[in-house]
């Protein structure tokens, strides 16, 4: 069996009480954990993200999407009116498409039905399930770019730890399949902080030894 990989992730364990249950009717192992921000809040501010992560092995990760996918078909179905899907525009309801690796299978499915019950048309899922999944790689703000410079003149191990994150932050698609979590453009401006940050390292050693 392969090693166990980010399935999903949830603000705390009742939230992904669900999906665990499922997990252990069917009899599929899966481990929960309790992640740690890799970057400090005091640089990023407050953290928000769910941090709580399921993991199971990675070539169960196709089976648990189609079990998921045929559960939310049916709960759709028997789906609350007061849900809160049904208060977003439809502007905002394309945008739930457009973004599939931000919403879970059920809230995705659900808004299929609510735009077809609108009569609108509906975009095809946002290339392949098992392929390229729709996801966008993170682009990391200017001000943060800006505040990992100035930590590799300034205090350059904590520049070296940031452009660590940014260079080597991996993502799991549903599928199962590791991405880089950061864009082309965020990556280079990690391995500039990076370069940087060695620079500065050698010649704080270089004033030490004289």
């Amino acid at each position: 069996m392969s090693s166990l990989l980010t399935f999903s992730r949830f603000f705390s364990i009742e939230e992904a009480k669900p999906l665990t249950e499922l997990l252990e009717k069917e009899h599929i192992v899966f481990l929960i954990e309790q992640e740690v921000n890799q970057l400090d809040p005091i640089y990023i501010g407050n953290n928000m993200d769910p941090m709580i992560v399921v993991k199971i092995p990675q070539e169960s990760f196709r089976r648990v999407n189609d079990l998921l996918e045929s559960r939310a078909a049916i709960e759709i179905q028997r789906a609350d009116p007061q849900h809160y899907l049904y208060s977003f525009t439809n502007s905002e309801l394309l945008n739930v498409l457009n973004n599939p690796e931000e919403w879970s299978l059920y809230d995705t499915a659900l808004t299929r039905k609510i735009l077809k019950e609108k009569n609108i048309i509906v975009p095809p899922p946002a290339d392949n399930l098992y392929g390229n999944e729709g996801y966008k790689p993170e682009h990391l703000k200017k001000s943060w770019i800006v505040l990992g410079y100035t930590l590799s003149l300034f205090f350059a191990f904590g520049g070296i730890f940031i452009s660590l994150v940014l260079l080597n932050s991996t993502k799991v698609l549903k599928s199962g399949r590791k991405i880089k979590m950061y864009d082309h453009y965020t990556r280079n401006h990690g391995k500039n902080i990076f370069i940087i940050g060695l620079i500065m390292v050698l010649i704080y050693f270089i004033v030490i030894l004289q």
